[in-house]
């Protein structure tokens, strides 16, 4: 038998009092992975179109700038006087931008913590798969009508109608939680790490891969046409998911009343409970794990939205294609990096929490080359500096989901996706203010806070290394 098989038919034991199974439907290895690629894919494209689109756009309003919806010339570079009108209006549509991205981004994550929070608990009782068609069709939609924006030259505020509609469906944060939650039902507890692994390279797989020709797109074709193609992504990514992804949760008609009668107080209750059971200090260990997850990824949310703004404005003038390029090459060292360093890891008998410190060092590495870059070759040296910095979500994303049970898979994802929803919100907002505030003496340093951020969490790593050696010496004595 298979070890996936072999893992089905002890959960199915175990579980078969209460009516409910994990079904062994294991006969493709790579069954849930497509999925997270295909839709991450259409997403991480969509960023940098919808923020170019949205600098084109705004340069309209300062005729200085002699900007057009469809020019090549989207990141003109003429003058470094501060006082010059020139650089005060490139400025001011600089931070334009970065507020409606921010907005853009609140307006889904906001709506999606507590969608979240709902979806993760339901999606034990009645099944992975519909809530993965969630918010594969309602991405569809969304980008069906941004699409329509960009092409009649709506409203910029139009486009938070998408963001709505995203949040309500669960938006990023609920795929990427039923996305490992379906890995949990996969795999066992030996294997489960490198496969979250590979799931959140797959992230950076598909980023590069959006990356690569994105930038060559738009400067050919425009806004409209590489936006469409995403959508065209997001519907194979749908017909994928309702005709080939095989359900992992069964359920037999004797429990028909608790899928139907399945409320929000109830998932709510499900997942503080998830969180605050204290049988072996289970809460503080998922506490630390959360803390280190989110102090690592908010360097990882401030490059993302502020890497583009950073690149096309002085010293480094960057257009579409020269995004692309540097997206690309940042994108694949990550995603390289993190399966092959974390076999090499491995092999050298690392634990999980000495690879995310690793992880840490890569964060704080990057963070501080990209804050003082000021030629095209050192932010490529951000790239080779960037290597480990995949590494520490995943091993404490692995490490919670060892601390639960089967049955609490979808529910402990639900409550760490909203969390991770929350830090979106809260490093958005802090973030793209700083930015704002730091342009006219260090455009970087929104990376040098990202460095310190990276500190903190190799801070409690160390903290979370000597507690369990700690609790594990007072077992020892008892």
């Amino acid at each position: 038998m298979t070890e996936c098989h072999e893992e089905a038919v002890l959960v199915d034991h175990l579980l078969k009092m209460k009516g409910r199974r994990v079904k062994a439907r294991c006969k493709r290895a790579v069954i849930v992975e497509p999925v997270l690629f295909m839709y991450a894919l259409a997403l991480s494209g969509s960023a940098p179109v919808i923020e170019q689109y949205l600098y084109a756009r705004f340069k309209l309003q300062y005729p200085i700038l002699n900007g057009t919806i469809d020019s090549n010339e989207t990141t003109p570079c003429m003058s470094v006087n501060h006082s010059d009108p020139y650089f005060i209006a490139t400025q001011a549509v600089q931070e334009e931008t970065s507020q409606w991205m921010m907005y853009l981004q609140v307006t889904c994550s906001v709506i999606s913590i507590f969608t979240t929070l709902v979806y993760g608990p339901y999606s034990d009782v009645a099944g992975r798969r519909i809530i993965m068609i969630l918010p594969s069709a309602a991405a569809v939609i969304k980008f069906t009508f941004n699409a329509f924006v960009i092409y009649f030259n709506l409203p910029v505020w139009c486009l938070l109608f998408g963001q709505v509609l995203e949040g309500l469906c669960g938006g990023f944060e609920t795929m990427i939680m039923i996305v490992l939650a379906y890995i949990a039902d996969q795999t066992t507890k030996d294997t489960r790490g490198m496969r979250m692994t590979i799931a959140q390279s797959m992230l950076a797989f598909a980023m590069a891969t959006s990356q690569l020709g994105l930038g060559y797109f738009i400067k050919a074709t425009g806004f409209l046409y590489p936006y469409i193609t995403l959508c065209a992504i997001l519907v194979v990514n749908l017909v994928y998911v309702i005709f080939l992804v095989p359900e992992t949760i069964g359920a037999d008609r004797s429990i028909r009343y608790r899928i139907t009668d399945f409320s929000i107080v109830r998932s709510l209750g499900a997942t503080i409970r998830a969180f605050t059971e204290s049988e072996d200090r289970r809460n503080v260990k998922v506490g630390l794990l959360l803390i280190i997850s989110v102090f690592c990824s908010i360097p990882l949310i401030s490059r993302a939205t502020m890497i583009v703004l950073f690149t096309m404005n002085i010293p480094f003038c960057w257009g579409p294609d020269k995004i692309g390029v540097f997206a690309a090459a940042s994108n694949a060292a990550v995603q390289l990096g993190g399966i092959a360093s974390l076999k090499f890891f491995k092999l050298c008998r690392l634990s999980e929490m000495w690879i995310a410190a690793i992880g840490t060092l890569s964060i704080m590495a990057s963070s501080l080359t990209n804050a003082f870059a000021e030629t095209d070759l050192m932010m490529y040296m951000v790239v080779i500096a960037s290597v480990f910095i995949a590494l520490p979500i995943p091993m404490c994303k692995s490490m919670i989901s060892r601390l639960v049970t089967v049955d609490e898979q979808g529910t402990m994802g639900a409550g760490v996706a909203s969390v991770e929803a929350l830090n979106n919100i809260v490093s958005s907002i802090v973030m793209n203010l700083i930015y704002q505030k730091t342009l006219f003496f260090m455009t970087g340093f929104i990376f040098v806070v990202g460095a310190i951020s990276g500190f903190a969490g190799l801070i409690i790593i160390l903290f979370y290394i000597a507690f369990i050696a700690i609790q594990n010496r007072q077992k020892r004595l008892v």
